[in-house]
């Protein structure tokens, strides 16, 4: 991630939540990478394995300037 706008401070796995396409939730087990701050950040977001065979994820990152952070994923079958 990068900003010249804002601090990336947040616990990212406690900003982020992962839903398949029929609505289900999944949390984070951890984030591993840069630690929380200044505006560059990367690392590994893991998520348990899904409990089906979704057609598509989105990924939504919350708390980042006041603003929900979205990314959708088409899963080939």
């Amino acid at each position: 991630m990068n900003t010249h706008s804002v601090e990336l401070d947040q616990d990212i796995a406690q900003s982020a939540v992962l839903i398949d396409n029929s609505g289900k939730e999944y949390k984070p087990l951890r984030w591993e990478g840069t630690a929380a701050g200044g505006h560059h950040r990367e690392g590994v977001l893991s998520f348990s394995r899904l409990t089906s065979a979704p057609k598509s994820v989105e990924l939504k990152i919350i708390g980042i300037a006041d603003a929900v952070r979205t990314f959708t994923w088409q899963l080939d079958k």
